[in-house]
């Protein structure tokens, strides 16, 4: 399975926000790792209003990963892994070494089937693995809270749970690309709840072929780290007064 994408099409979303709730409920988590984002512009009579649906991009260059002292994500990327310096490969497991020198081998069902390695590029937590029902096991996390993983991520996409139910600590927390749905042929909850069909997940290098769609739109700049996010080219062209509005 080659690098996955997101594919937003703003022209579909409604600002339900049916994504979000979507995923909080298959995951059973507290936070939002989906967002919408209310934009608004435009002239009398010709106003203009938009939403922005967006959780991690699962970059090609993942800032989180090589942020994080823990080193407790890691992007389901066999190439992208040898190049890692504190990434360990020997006889089909995989190791990743903190920034204190402690080594932690990952769970081999989060990253292979079989003998083969996912290569979907999906960015994941090593440390924590999900079930069937979508409850995950934190009973092991490492995240230790510094926040680095936050910082260092242009978009800014994790998100402290300071009021996890399940016992297990705060911790840092972001979408990690419902890969267990995926190695199952199933959609990311997000776009399969979506009522306007507004979001998709497919090869990145499918819709790089694409010439309609866009790297960037308002609200959202195209970084070093290539996300790996593409948009429906919106047309005619935007209003130049675009502003983000409160989202109630």
């Amino acid at each position: 399975m080659a690098q996955q994408a997101f594919l937003v099409n703003q022209y579909n979303c409604i600002g339900c926000h049916a994504c979000e709730m979507g995923c909080k409920q298959q995951w059973q988590t507290e936070l939002n790792w989906r967002y919408v984002r209310h934009f608004e512009g435009g002239r009398y009579p010709n106003p203009v209003r938009l939403y922005l649906s967006l959780s991690c991009q699962h970059c090609e260059e993942p800032l989180c990963a090589q942020a994080c002292p823990t080193k407790r994500y890691i992007k389901r990327d066999f190439a992208w892994m040898a190049q890692q310096p504190w990434i360990t490969i020997r006889d089909g497991s995989v190791s990743v070494i903190t920034t204190l020198g402690k080594e932690y081998e990952v769970p081999r069902k989060l990253l292979m089937a079989g003998e083969r390695f996912f290569d979907d590029g999906l960015v994941i937590y090593n440390d924590v693995s999900f079930g069937e029902e979508g409850h995950g096991d934190y009973s092991n996390h490492r995240c230790i809270l510094c926040g680095l993983c936050e910082v260092q991520c242009p978009y800014h996409v994790p998100r402290l749970n300071d009021k996890p139910t399940d016992g297990y600590g705060n911790r840092w927390e972001k979408c990690m690309g419902c890969y267990p749905r995926l190695q199952q042929g199933l959609p990311p909850v997000c776009s399969q709840v979506c009522m306007g069909l507004a979001l998709d997940m497919m090869k990145l290098k499918d819709l790089e072929a694409d010439k309609g769609l866009i790297k960037e739109v308002p609200g959202f700049k195209y970084e070093d780290t290539k996300p790996c996010v593409r948009f429906k080219s919106l047309k005619p062209a935007l209003p130049d007064n675009i502003i983000e509005t409160v989202n109630l």
